[in-house]
Formats: structure tokens, C-alpha cells, sequence
């Protein structure tokens, strides 16, 4: 083998390990760097070097060493970051708290995950929460599903197509999830019950920018307090709430939204 050929052949090695790297940080959620490591079979100090590259250009972020898509793997959501998402939209959030007595949650997609990147606890005693950063399944959940109804197509196809954890009985199938994201679609709200958690009752509505999805807005609660009446009060607080924040962004500076 020549030297010419040598080297394209090397060029071609790494090019392969990046992009099983850069998979790995789609399709991951947030994960440290081992994580990534291990989902795409390359060794950590390899890693550590492909990621300081992607960082540099934008492909992937860093907080703390867990590890994210940047925004150039997010190109559709524009010109403003998670923190001045999560400033426009504590408002709202606080709003939703109030007027739903439940727990109010603004959830973004990742890759093929949904991450929870702000909430409004409720006061009750008993109640809902997530972890700020916590990386949840697109097909489980309302706050999740919404993200996932109007994603790409792509997006949905590789969701459907990879793995499925049965959270509880009434977690979303592989043969149904197609018609409850087109349920989603068509009504403009989704509600679940105990997809994720056991006993948790959530509804949740997407926010446009531009007619570009952004985040969708959640309450959620116990289902010993959010029943039927429950949930018919606050379907409209939802509607109404997550458009007069997707207006807000829209008046931003560019009117667009990315994270």
C-alpha cells in the first residue's frame, strides 16, 4: 500500500469514529463522555479529543461534562440559547402553576430524547417533578409525545424503529404510537395517564416559533387530584399559555428560537 493510499485509508478510519461519535451524542441525550465512549465503541481519550473538535464547531456542547447536540445540530430553532428560552418562558411556567395547581414543565427535544430543561414545582405535598436535564423517551409521556408529533420525519422514524421500554401498562407500543402522534397532531393537545409514572396524569401543548416547533408546556400532577374536571380546566389554560409564548418568541430579535 502506498503512502497516499495509507493515509486515505487512516483519514477514512477517523472519519468513521467521528460520525459514530457524533450518533452517539444525537441519540444519546445528555451522557458523559464514558457514556459516549462506550455507545460508540472508540476509546475515552479518542473521545475526549473528537468531542473538544465538535465543541469547537458548534456540533456539541459541554456543561459540566455531560455532553449534548450544539446548535448546529439544531438548526431550525434560530438564534437564541436554552438559558433565554427558559427566561421568556418562566412567565408562562409560573402562570400555568398557579392556575393548574400542578406542576409546570418546559420540555425540549434532543436528538431522539426530550429533556426537561426548566419546571415550576406545585406546592402540594404530593406532586410531579423531573430533573432539570433529565433525558426522557419521545414516545412516553405528553410533554414528550408533543415533541415528538412534530418532529421531522425522520426523527419519528427512528424513534419508532429503535427501543421500547414499558414504563407501565400504559406506555406507548411500537404498533400504536404512530396513531397517538397523529392524534397529537390533529388536536393540538395531548394528554397521558401513568405513561412515564405510575399515577402521574399530564397534558401538554407545543410551542411554535415561526411555525417551527420550540419546546412544549406540561402540567402535570397525581391522578387522585387531576381527573376529568381537572383536566378540562386546564386544557384551555395550556392553548392559551403556550401561544402567548410562542407570540413572545416570535417578537424576539430574528423571531426565531434555538437551543
Amino acid at each position: 500500500m502506498n503512502e497516499n493510499a495509507h493515509q486515505a485509508k487512516t483519514a477514512t478510519a477517523a472519519l468513521d469514529r467521528g460520525l459514530s461519535l457524533l450518533r452517539a451524542v444525537t441519540e444519546a441525550g445528555p451522557a458523559r463522555a464514558d457514556q459516549l465512549a462506550a455507545t460508540a465503541g472508540i476509546p475515552l481519550s479518542t473521545t475526549y479529543r473528537y468531542l473538544r473538535t465538535l465543541r469547537a464547531h458548534g456540533f456539541v456542547t459541554d456543561a459540566g461534562g455531560v455532553f449534548e447536540p450544539g446548535p448546529v445540530l439544531e438548526p431550525t430553532r434560530g438564534h437564541v440559547g436554552r438559558a433565554e428560552l427558559v427566561r421568556i418562558a418562566s412567565p408562562s411556567l409560573e402562570q400555568l402553576a398557579e392556575l393548574t395547581g400542578e406542576t409546570a414543565v418546559l420540555v425540549v427535544r434532543v436528538g431522539l430524547h426530550a429533556v426537561c430543561v426548566h419546571q415550576v414545582e406545585s406546592e402540594h405535598a404530593i406532586r410531579l417533578a423531573f430533573r432539570i436535564g433529565q433525558a426522557l423517551p419521545l414516545y412516553a409521556g405528553a410533554g414528550q409525545r408533543t415533541l415528538l408529533a412534530h418532529a421531522p420525519h425522520e426523527v419519528v422514524q427512528a424513534v419508532i424503529d429503535g427501543e421500547f421500554q414499558q414504563f407501565t401498562p400504559n406506555t406507548p407500543t411500537r404498533e400504536n404510537l404512530a396513531k397517538r402522534l397523529a392524534s397529537t397532531r390533529l388536536s393540538g393537545i395531548a394528554t397521558s395517564r401513568g405513561e412515564y409514572s405510575r399515577g402521574g396524569v399530564a397534558i401538554a401543548a407545543p410551542v411554535f416559533c415561526n411555525g417551527v416547533l420550540v419546546c412544549s408546556l406540561t402540567a402535570a400532577g397525581p391522578d387522585t387530584r387531576c381527573g376529568p374536571r381537572w383536566q378540562s380546566r386546564t386544557r384551555p389554560v395550556l392553548k392559551r399559555l403556550s401561544e402567548a409564548l410562542g407570540a413572545d418568541l416570535d417578537a424576539m430579535p430574528g423571531g426565531e428560537a434555538t437551543l
